[in-house]
């Protein structure tokens, strides 16, 4: 019955945050060009649809996924919303199951901010926690091959996926279950090769690496921790107090996270993948990240959140 409230919440706070953003002028409903990508897959699967050659540099997963949706509600916009909206309380759901902590999960449901506004935007977040979600009650099952085929879609979807998939690999190395790594990989390979595939009869034999090419020049990709550390200081030299309180907030909460996972690691298996999922997952923002950092540090930490926000109740 909790777990109904928590969820009745969520929906009601993400449709009050829904018509609220609408009221905002300089409020953009997409946040890449998600929702653009698919009417240009509606053209047809070649690189000539694309009106806009940067938006090439996106993994195509979700705006597959908004296609295919769109099919049915004949709206890649009312799609990419409602994709984000029934994924983000399916994401809650699961939490549930995975953690049993109810006050955890009304955390989860309210917080961060981001992750209540991405859930109401044709955003890639939502769909990320949730396969992420399904992955790991996976591999918690030991359906470790179907664990390893939804981290290879979601990995379609946004690159960050490859944290868990370590972080799967380092569980099992360390309840020294190695032979199973195996599974693992031959379920996300064939999965993860589907975008090379796309790739292929989209763009073309040069193309066949066209997201990895695109994003360095477009995304101003760069050293994260370096990229963070110069944010910090262009914030404070400029008094951008807000940014600096925000910024620091985040940094503080999901390095706090990591020390708290590790502190109790040894308490439950739960507690250790927790650990290795963070861990990696900050690795990945940290070493290749977009300039500037720090203000998408809070919305790159999503993908993790259900992590983060366990770990905060970790040996509570």
């Amino acid at each position: 019955m909790r777990i109904i409230t928590i969820l009745f919440i969520a929906l009601v706070l993400r449709i009050f945050v829904t018509f609220y953003q609408q009221s905002d002028l300089n409020f953009r409903i997409q946040q890449d060009n998600y929702g653009d990508y698919a009417v240009a897959l509606s053209r047809g699967f070649s690189e000539s649809s694309f009106l806009n050659q940067s938006d090439t540099r996106l993994f195509p997963g979700y705006p597959v996924l908004i296609l295919l949706v769109s099919g049915i509600i004949l709206s890649p916009t009312a799609a990419g919303y409602l994709i984000s909206l029934v994924a983000s309380l399916i994401s809650i759901y699961l939490f549930w199951l995975l953690t049993k902590k109810t006050l955890a999960t009304f955390v989860f449901a309210v917080f961060p901010p981001i992750w209540v506004a991405q859930s109401t935007k044709i955003a890639t977040e939502p769909v990320m926690v949730l396969l992420l979600l399904i992955s790991v009650l996976l591999f918690r099952k030991k359906m470790i091959f179907y664990s390893g085929i939804i981290l290879g879609l979601a990995s379609d979807i946004r690159l960050i996926a490859v944290a868990l998939l370590g972080a799967f690999a380092l569980e099992m190395l360390y309840e020294k279950r190695g032979k199973e790594v195996i599974k693992l990989i031959l379920g996300f390979i064939p999965a993860f090769l589907l975008l090379f595939i796309y790739n292929y009869f989209v763009f073309g034999t040069s193309g066949i690496f066209r997201q990895f090419a695109f994003y360095p020049s477009i995304g101003h990709a760069t050293i994260g921790f370096i990229q963070i550390t110069q944010d910090f200081i262009k914030v404070i030299l400029q008094r951008q107090y807000r940014a600096l309180i925000s910024g620091l907030f985040y940094v503080i909460l999901s390095f706090w996270a990591l020390f708290r996972t590790y502190k109790y690691r040894k308490l439950s298996d739960l507690n250790n993948l927790c650990f290795y999922w963070i861990l990696l997952s900050l690795l990945f923002i940290l070493i290749y990240g977009p300039n500037p950092l720090l203000g998408e540090y809070a919305r790159f930490l999503v993908p993790v959140m259900p992590a983060l926000i366990f770990g905060f109740f970790v040996g509570a």
